[in-house]
């Protein structure tokens, strides 16, 4: 579990041991970073290439300066929200990995995730409709700009 200043502070989203600096509350937002086995194996028909008829896929992904410059933002953006580790755990079941995302619900509200699956490596953060929340939970963001992924959402029913 990673908490990010940059990325709460981009989001608004306070996560429950936040520590107020100065008097204030100072926000952090919650990603997760899990290790996977076998996904080679189980999803190598499943990884997407980016869209090249997608607006903002092009503008990250093409061979232009801007795309270049695009990339290189995503990475910074990636590091600040992955670099800090707030807590490891060791997730044996399914039902380990529900309990630590409160099965799904923060605030008495469903949440909904982003993800990108790289190889053996997980990572996702809540998303939503709100204009911060969505870029920072965005699937470039988590693969670190990498052009071929799985991703998708997810949601705890």
């Amino acid at each position: 579990v990673h908490l990010s200043k940059l990325g709460g502070l981009m989001a608004g989203k306070h996560a429950e041991h936040d520590r107020p600096i100065l008097g204030f509350p100072f926000p952090r937002y919650k990603a997760y970073s899990m290790h996977v086995f076998h996904v080679p194996e189980i999803f190598s028909d499943e990884y997407q290439f980016w869209n090249p008829n997608h607006d903002r896929a092009i503008l990250i992904f093409s061979d232009t300066v801007e795309a270049r410059l695009a990339r290189a933002s995503i990475r910074t953006l990636h590091y600040a929200l992955y670099n800090k580790v707030a807590e490891r755990v060791e997730i044996k079941s399914g039902n380990e990995l529900l309990k630590l995302l409160d099965y799904g619900v923060r605030n008495g509200q469903k949440r909904r995730y982003t993800y990108s699956l790289l190889d053996n490596l997980l990572r996702f953060s809540e998303t939503g409709n709100q204009f911060f929340t969505d870029k920072m939970s965005k699937h470039a963001i988590h693969a670190c700009a990498e052009e071929s992924v799985i991703i998708d959402e997810l949601s705890v029913s």
